[in-house]
């Protein structure tokens, strides 16, 4: 019998038996590879079971087979082919009037179409999954269609399109008593109603959520939930129940050796101590998040890890480490996510402090070559932080002609900056750029004691006194060097 065969018996018999025969030998043999995880062989059977059920008029085995192809594909990561099968094999389901496999095939499709953020193709499947799901009475997969058609149109900021999927999900979880799926359904409304303005209608159903998880008694879903109603309660300036709230989570998790949600738990618990004023206590937090995120690799809940590292950038410049570790951490994320533009200042500052950082210990490389490594946001030129970042950024790129050592092309851009009344009024700023162009004179073998002085006279006016003296005692060395060098 097929069954007690082995796979290589079952491949002599797959190459040299007649179609009728083949078809059963290549079904039985395409399971036995599924079975051992040899996906790259199991598809090339599988499209075979394709073609021999269609020479044999035979559309259920037709479809089977689209659906294996799907298993497997996906399972070697091709997302779009994968996607593919499992729709193909829909027709021949339902041409058996079998609308539950149709609607799993439909179901499994959309893990695919949401690898390549195919949201749209998303959403239109899952109306026709839905009402298979329907049709067949099969709750738990109309619930689980319902719930990934709401996730692709919050995806699309869609969310009140989303509210009213999900409110329908809603009542198949509670009809069914899936306790887990009515709490995340809530938690996901209340992000919806937050998205739409209804701050307090959001905030109820986020408390609802969190009363719930807590009359489980399930530990995970306590800590997990803990996590959002925290951050509702920070976003509600409600900092003494917020802070109960996600120290509890985050006790849970440790305990249970959940390090993601206990990584994600410090992160909102470092901006709650932040937005309260706890600033000591925000940016220990922060690092305790940041080196969370890092050990367990999780830097894929893009929102937690930015709430840790913004407050790690609010850290006094000696602690640089901290400093360019989060700031990697948050540029990289932001990049491989492709994350929308409104976030890209705040991403782009965060870039330009890890430098900043590198050119005070000496760490500096230059700017990457590569374009695509560096954010750049695209906001009004009236925007005052867009402002600080583009004349942050201009010295960034000043030292990195230094680094390069293109003294002539940094004296000429540098000369070019210190034009009166670019900026109106003196700042720190231009003291900096002074002491770029002294530096690129001073290797060039040309006067820089001018540049020192007037970096010295800036700084003593807009206060920086520590900086005026260091330039001053420069300026006065300099000049000595270039009037008699023989003394110095």
């Amino acid at each position: 019998m097929l069954f007690r065969s082995s796979i290589n018996e079952l491949w002599e018999r797959f190459n040299s038996t007649l179609t009728m025969e083949k078809l059963d030998v290549a079904l039985t043999l395409s399971r036995r590879l599924l079975d051992q995880q040899s996906f790259v062989e199991s598809v090339v059977v599988s499209e075979q079971v394709v073609q021999l059920a269609q020479e044999l008029n035979d559309p259920r085995i037709q479809g089977e087979g689209w659906f294996r192809v799907g298993i497997c594909c996906f399972a070697l990561e091709r997302w779009n082919e994968s996607a593919d099968a499992y729709l193909k094999s829909v027709p021949f389901f339902l041409g058996e009037s079998d609308e539950t496999t149709a609607a799993n095939a439909i179901r499994h499709a959309v893990d695919g179409l949401n690898q390549l953020g195919q949201y749209e193709e998303i959403v239109r499947i899952c109306k026709d999954g839905a009402s298979y799901a329907e049709m067949a009475n099969n709750d738990h997969l109309l619930g689980e269609l319902l719930s990934a058609h709401a996730s692709a149109l919050i995806e699309l900021d869609r969310e009140a399109e989303a509210i009213a999927i999900l409110e329908s999900a809603r009542i198949v979880w509670r009809r069914h008593e899936q306790v887990a799926r009515v709490i995340d359904t809530d938690a996901r409304l209340s992000e919806c109603f937050e998205a739409k303005g209804e701050d307090e209608k959001a905030y109820a159903l986020m408390k609802s959520a969190y009363e719930l998880a807590v009359s489980t008694d399930s530990k995970k879903m306590i800590a997990h939930q803990g996590l959002r109603m925290g951050r509702a309660h920070t976003i509600h300036d409600n900092f003494e129940a917020a802070e109960a709230v996600l120290l509890r989570s985050i006790d849970l998790a440790t305990r249970h050796d959940d390090w993601r949600i206990a990584a994600q738990g410090k992160a909102w618990l470092a901006t709650s101590y932040r937005q309260s004023g706890r600033i000591p206590e925000a940016l220990e937090m922060a690092k305790a998040a940041v080196l969370l995120f890092e050990a367990v690799n999780q830097t894929d809940l893009y929102e937690c890890l930015f709430a840790a590292s913004e407050i790690q950038l609010s850290a006094p410049p000696h602690e640089t480490d901290w400093l360019i570790r989060s700031a990697d951490l948050l540029v990289q994320r932001f990049i491989d996510d492709g994350r929308p533009d409104p976030l890209a200042l705040d991403v782009a500052l965060a870039q330009v402090t890890k430098w900043e950082c590198q050119i005070r210990i000496g760490q500096f490389q230059g700017l990457p070559e590569n374009s695509c490594e560096l954010v750049t946001p695209q906001c009004s030129v009236e925007n005052p932080d867009y402002i600080r970042w583009q004349n942050r950024m201009t010295l960034i790129e000043l030292e990195s002609l230094a680094v390069a050592q293109k003294w002539e092309e940094l004296r000429d851009r540098a000369r070019h900056l210190t034009v009166t009344g670019v900026h109106g009024k003196y700042s720190a700023w231009d003291a900096s750029v002074y002491c770029i162009l002294a530096k690129a004179q001073k290797h060039l073998g040309e006067p820089s004691a001018g540049s020192l002085a007037m970096a010295a006279a800036i700084y003593d006016a807009v206060g920086e006194q520590e900086l005026s003296a260091q330039m001053r005692d420069e300026a006065i060395h300099a000049g000595l060097r270039e009037r008699v060098p023989e003394f110095i």
